[in-house]
């Protein structure tokens, strides 16, 4: 089922009719990416050169490890941040096939898998993994490389997936927006004016993560978690008539 619904994926943006105008459009838009990552990888793989400096200049000798650390929850943060602006969910592809005596659970659950298909899930690990191969695995040994691997792995899926569904219920209550602004303003306000070091947080849970290796296993499964709470939400949500709704908003 899943090769049938990519399948038809490809042939629908193949057969458009504004393919051959976006053809340079897509190419363009896809050598950015491509640059991006190479970017992102070329940081990655001089990472712990970079945070050798910086614990030298800055961080009173700390070591290239502490460094990361320090900075990591930072990074998923920011990284959370933008993909709440800029990553959507791939709905209306399903649109065609809910009229159809398929099973909706299946539907939904090849729209969840396929959205991972993202470059911003690439970004964590083009960033990170070099990092632990370079500084992890030769100071603290193949265990806290597992940890780490699955802990960068599980929050990028987390924030995948989290994000979804943050976006999908305000469609139910606007004004969490508020609130979401409201934490950030707070976190923002409490870091700026001192009363609490994130970077001390940081460093605490991504040592936890690399020192117990089952830890680190712990952001995939609040990944698992909310894929659920997006499934549950959707088998619920989506019906032919909301998604054509949404789809008349968007193009007016």
């Amino acid at each position: 089922m899943f090769s049938v619904f990519l399948s038809h994926g490809f042939k629908q943006v193949r057969r458009s009719p504004i393919w051959g105008k976006s053809v340079a459009t897509n190419v363009v838009l896809g050598l950015f990416g491509l640059m991006m990552l190479a970017y992102v990888l070329a940081l990655g793989l001089l990472l712990h050169i970079i945070a050798d400096g910086l614990g030298q200049d800055y961080f009173d000798g700390a070591g290239r490890i502490e460094v990361v650390l320090r900075f990591s929850l930072y990074y998923f943060a920011m990284e959370w941040i933008m993909r709440f602006f800029l990553q959507n969910t791939p709905v209306l592809f399903i649109q065609p096939y809910l009229h159809l005596a398929l099973r909706k659970n299946k539907i939904i659950h090849f729209m969840l898998r396929k959205s991972i298909v993202s470059i911003f899930n690439l970004l964590a690990i083009l960033l990170f993994l070099p990092f632990g191969f370079f500084a992890i695995l030769p100071e603290l040994g193949t265990g806290a490389l597992l940890g780490w691997f699955m802990a960068i792995l599980g929050l990028s899926l987390f924030n995948h997936f989290m994000g979804i569904y943050v976006k999908k219920k305000l469609n139910d209550a606007p004004n969490l927006i508020f609130v979401i602004t409201g934490v950030l303003v707070l976190v923002t306000a409490i870091e700026y004016f001192g009363i609490f070091e994130f970077s001390v947080a940081s460093n605490w849970l991504f040592s936890t993560f690399i020192n117990t290796v089952w830890a680190g296993a712990i952001p995939l499964v609040l990944a698992v978690v909310f894929y659920q709470l997006n499934y549950r939400y959707l088998i619920n949500n989506t019906y032919p008539e909301e998604i054509a709704k949404s789809k008349a908003i968007s193009s007016g």
